[in-house]
């Protein structure tokens, strides 16, 4: 039965002349990892159909990477081309609609404070061109510090605009 493996080899040489005297060679049986590594594609190539074809846009925070990501999809909810918006944590808040950022600037606070298990609000976001796109924002955070600081927090956008 095949498996994977990783060969790592050095050539020994003769000081002075540098002519090789015999090679050190080492094969490591890399084949749980790699079956691993396959799993892990499949498990994402599925959610990534999921979320595409129901039209789920995702967000992650992850403050050691310095930031936010959004998925295409996110972004082309919204006008965006994919990695357009990613970076600051709070750019998001500045496309909210003046009549909805206090709310949802409350509600996302309460979140990262501890007070809420998760981030649930409907809300109009800018779209690129202008026009205002009514979305539903799900999120919760996944990892906090010692102190209790957010580290990471994941989520996922829908266009509720039809509903509305």
């Amino acid at each position: 039965t095949p498996v994977w493996a990783q060969l790592a080899g050095s050539v020994i040489r003769e000081e002075g002349t540098g002519r090789p005297l015999y090679l050190v060679s080492q094969i490591e049986d890399i084949d749980a990892r790699k079956q691993a590594e396959a799993r892990i594609a499949e498990a994402e190539t599925r959610w990534n159909f999921a979320l595409t074809s129901t039209g789920q846009g995702v967000w992650s925070l992850d403050m050691r990477k310095g930031g936010t990501t959004y998925s295409e999809t996110w972004a082309k909810m919204l006008g965006y081309a994919a990695g357009e918006l990613d970076g600051d944590p709070d750019r998001w808040l500045t496309m909210i609609h003046p009549d909805d950022q206090a709310r949802v600037a409350e509600a996302d606070r309460a979140h990262l404070a501890g007070e809420t298990p998760f981030f649930e609000a409907e809300f109009r976001m800018r779209h690129k061109d202008g026009h205002w796109v009514w979305i539903l924002d799900r999120g919760k955070t996944i990892e906090r510090d010692a102190e209790g600081r957010v580290i990471r927090a994941i989520g996922s956008l829908t266009d509720i605009t039809q509903r509305k």
